[in-house]
């Protein structure tokens, strides 16, 4: 058995999320492990495998491990939860992982432990027991300073060896170049994969003359903009720089006779490859290097299965040889046409519409453009524009859209930040949710008189298109406000108020909706901590979940939130609360996290329960669902181990997922015959229930197979 230790270099903003679980035996096991690596190594750092401090893992005490893991990769930043965000974020985190926390730790080991099976399969139940044997101690950390202070890295790079293997590399500061030492012949599995943390990057890795072997995935996700390859090199195996975002160019020495699979996999900025001894290209080699243009290869004879699919730039193919067998699908998606030629062996011809940037399925969609053009004018036959087709597209200033063209999908033009004119024809019925997300700099956009459908966010951001007020409307929609008024009166005429519209403007004190308008979009006024004041014109029909949360001085004085017939928070810390009558929704997290709630009263006119709305009320310890609910949503009291009793209305359909979840104190419940549906783990963590409900009924079959005792009435 062999052990090796992944570190998460910190980012700046030293966001993490951490995840921890009390175990002794389970942390005595890694303590053995680390304690048998550090004999194994040979070469470890001193100190740096101490049973005491792993790096970012560590091990507290006798009992408790914390394992910690950037967000940051994730696309989440912790450091945004102080304000209107941290509704959404913590949510994203800690709610919708919900179930999986036992699964989240034991793939924290993993990231951090490289072990045999055997070793694996003590790991995981040692986890299962654990996390079984005492879940409330199982918890999440939503900030580093709750849990732990971080463990100083080393300031320098460290090689890890075993005899003539590299078997792991670090770096922990910026480095322009990394010189392998001199006697390694072998890099090793996964050696370098991710070795290079998010706010760091290698101009070069120099591999001396003597190695030769490149493990599989040796550089994996290597963010390294060069890498020089010796002389002695014979061997590249399955995905060693696949993933290799940064590199531009390789070099392949002559000793080197095959290219093994997904050896340079979805290397998007890779241009050019020189490989002047390869004979063989095995399967998705090149798969996904979007950008490359020059490939060199006077000795190859066999191409495999998709080995440079989606190379939708490829200019220029150099060979010498005859080249004898080409898979099918080698060149699927790419730029390049392979045809059999009368001595058996294949030519090569290339797509001149390709190699313009675009790639178009058979039925016309436009799937992806990879051109650096700034001016594009797409192709006649395009009939729809798929999803993310054109997203991030730096370079691009303005687009033609061809008459034809019926759709524009979720994200087609999302974060092109320099496009500033797009003329969409009258044949365009439907833009899709996000399509033209964050385009910062557009300024001339034609919209057809005959769009039928304008779908969530699709022009939010675009603050060129403002007006001079600093309003951004399309077609009746309000998407953003850019003007930062206290006081705003949304101009007559607009329909739609979008999803996030106003999210976030803490300095919005006073907002004015006409009677024009018939929806507010989700989250819409989300985070607005100043707001005083809605006037709503009666015209408003539908009012989206989240779309007043987090604005806590419209609370009344019992600390509700309250617009029009929805109960959108609870701001107050006190234990009883009478929701008045009228409300006929209560939006979700309504009443989340609300320790000290220990009773509340429902109006008869209540019809739906929101998804969280009582997550983790641990004090509730009754509730009467009154008998016009239908609909009690997801995570609805997740969570509330304090609940010993409810009662379910005979109007009710439907029971969201995991809407019990860890209401360990529940012990009987009864499931009307109207319940036709019960979504996933309704009822995960109740250990001591009993379900009672009708012979044949939804409940009975659920509770079945759950293995939750069922008992059947009259």
């Amino acid at each position: 058995m062999k052990i090796r230790l992944d570190f998460v270099t910190n980012s700046s903003s030293s966001s993490f999320v951490a995840y921890s679980i009390h175990s002794k035996e389970l942390a005595d096991y890694i303590k053995s492990l680390v304690e048998q690596g550090k004999q194994e190594g040979g070469t470890l750092a001193q100190g740096l495998f101490s049973t005491e401090s792993l790096g970012e893992l560590k091990i507290l005490g006798d009992a408790k491990i914390v394992m910690v893991q950037e967000a940051a990769g994730s696309g989440i930043s912790l450091n945004n939860c102080q304000g209107g965000d941290s509704r959404n974020l913590r949510q994203r985190v800690d709610d919708n992982l919900r179930l999986h926390r036992q699964e989240l730790i034991y793939n924290c080991l993993k990231k951090f432990f490289r072990l045999d099976g055997d070793d694996w399969t003590n790991m995981k139940s040692l986890v299962e027991k654990a996390y079984h044997e005492d879940k409330t101690n199982c918890k999440t950390y939503m900030d580093a300073t709750d849990s732990f202070t971080a463990f100083p890295l080393p300031t320098k790079n460290e090689f890890w060896t075993e005899g003539s293997t590299l078997v792991r590399h670090e770096i922990f500061q910026t480095h322009k170049t990394v010189e392998v030492p001199q006697g390694i012949k072998k890099i090793g599995y996964r050696a370098f994969e991710r070795s290079v943390g998010p706010s760091l990057e290698l101009d070069a890795v120099i591999l001396p003359e003597g190695v030769t072997e490149i493990g599989k995935q040796a550089f994996s996700d290597c963010r390294v903009k060069k890498i020089v390859l010796p002389s002695t090199l014979k061997h590249i195996r399955q995905g060693a720089f696949s993933c290799c975002k940064q590199v531009t160019e390789i070099h392949i020495p002559a000793s080197v006779h095959t290219i093994e699979s997904k050896a340079f996999e979805n290397c998007p900025g890779l241009e050019t490859v020189v490989m002047p001894g390869v004979t063989e290209i095995e399967s998705e080699a090149f798969t996904g290097c979007s950008g490359l243009e020059t490939v060199v290869m006077p000795s190859v004879m066999k191409i495999g299965s998709g080995a440079f699919a989606g190379c939708g730039r490829i200019k220029e193919l150099q060979t010498e040889s005859r080249i004898l067998s080409v898979a099918d699908d080698a060149f699927a998606n790419s730029s390049v046409f392979a045809e059999a030629g009368p001595d058996g062996g294949f030519a090569f011809s290339f797509n001149q519409e390709r190699l313009s940037g675009f790639t178009v399925s058979e039925k016309g969609v436009l799937i992806e453009y990879n051109g650096r053009d700034s001016v594009v004018n797409i192709p006649g036959h395009v009939t729809d524009i798929g999803q993310a087709a054109f997203r991030e597209s730096g370079t691009l200033t303005e687009v033609i859209i061809p008459d034809g063209v019926k759709t524009i999908g979720r994200f087609a033009f999302s974060h092109c930040k320099n496009l500033r004119k797009v003329f969409i024809p009258d044949s365009v019925t439907s833009i899709e949710s996000y399509a033209f997300y964050e385009c910062e700099s557009l300024t001339e956009l034609h919209i057809p008189d005959g769009l039928k459908k304008i779908g969530e966010e699709a022009f939010h951001g675009c603050k060129g298109l403002a007006d001079e007020n600093g309003f951004v409307i399309v077609k009746g929609r309000f998407y953003t406000d850019c003007s930062g008024s206290a006081v705003i009166t949304i101009p007559d005429g607009v329909k739609e108020i979008d999803r996030r519209a106003f999210y976030g403007c803490e300095g919005l004190a006073e907002i004015r909706i006409p009677g024009s308008v018939k929806k507010i979009g989700e989250i819409a006024f989300e985070g607005c901590t100043g707001l005083t004041e809605v006037r709503i014109a009666g015209s408003v029909k539908k009012i989206g979940n989240g779309a007043f949360y987090g604005c806590t001085r419209l609370a009344d004085e019992n600390g509700l939130v309250i617009v029009q017939d929805k109960l959108y928070q609870y701001c107050s810390d006190g234990s009883q609360v009478t929701v008045p009558d009228g409300i006929t929704e209560i939006d979700e997290l309504a009443f989340s996290r609300c320790a000290s709630l220990t009773k509340i009263h429902l109006p008869d006119s209540l019809t739906k329960i929101g998804d969280f709305a009582f997550k983790s009320c641990e004090n509730l310890t009754e509730i009467h669902i009154p008998d016009r609910v239908t609909n009690i949503g997801e995570c609805a009291f997740y969570g509330c181990t304090g609940l010993t009793k409810i009662h379910l209305p005979d109007s009710l359909t439907k029971i969201g997922s995991s809407a019990f979840t860890g209401c360990s104190s529940l012990t009987k419940i009864r499931i009307p015959k109207s319940v036709k549906k019960l979504g996933i783990s309704v009822f995960y963590d109740c250990a001591n229930l009993t379900i009672y409900g009708f012979a044949g009924s939804c409940a009975e079959r659920h509770a079945a197979q759950h293995r939750i005792p069922f008992v059947a009435e009259e």
